[in-house]
């Protein structure tokens, strides 16, 4: 609905994106991101946070980032919120849009990877917090938008001619990674 305050709107509610719906979502993430101002970016992960690191107000952005980064690469990724923010048009400054999306993510686990099959590592509380707060972790694994890591993207990209073969199968295998290059 609406946001608060003068000027300011969301278009519709938030586009859930799932392993049946990615395309979509990404084709209208596609065409509204060229008017973007900015886009902000949330994620659930099954995780928060490091041994031995605690968060303080003492780090600079730059020490944050890093840490958020080690964080990220430890833990898996449960969901992926983005909201585009942008003018309503070119001549108008006070006026904003947003769009959000909502999008489940989950390794991608094929017959390639038999043998070599993704694990991810579980924080007890982070994953207590996302049951308290209803992510549905039936959604997540069972139609969550699959992904590969960028090196296992790579090494698939050079091991198979059939990965890219036209039919959508590196959509199938790495779709969140075409959102990222999109940004």
């Amino acid at each position: 609905g609406p946001a608060s305050g003068p000027g300011r709107r969301c278009a519709r509610s938030p586009m859930e994106g799932r392993g049946s719906t990615f395309r979509e979502v990404l084709a209208d993430f596609e065409s509204r991101l060229h008017s973007a101002e900015f886009v902000a970016i949330d994620t659930e992960l099954t995780g928060v946070d490091l041994a031995g690191e605690p968060d303080t107000f003492e780090e600079s952005p730059q020490m944050r980032l890093e840490k958020n980064c080690r964080i990220a690469e430890r833990y898996t990724l449960i969901q992926l919120g983005l909201t585009i923010v942008g003018r309503m048009n070119e001549t108008d400054d006070g006026h904003m849009f947003c769009a959000s999306y909502n999008l489940f993510a989950f390794p991608y686990m094929g017959p390639e990877l038999v043998g070599n099959e993704p694990g991810f590592f579980c924080q007890a509380s982070a994953m207590q917090f996302n049951a308290q707060h209803r992510v549905d972790f039936n959604k997540w694994i069972s139609e969550g938008v699959p992904y590969l890591s960028r090196d296992d993207e790579r090494r698939y990209l050079r091991k198979s001619e059939e990965y890219t073969n036209g039919n959508g199968d590196c959509d199938r295998r790495s779709g969140l990674l075409l959102l990222w290059k999109a940004l």
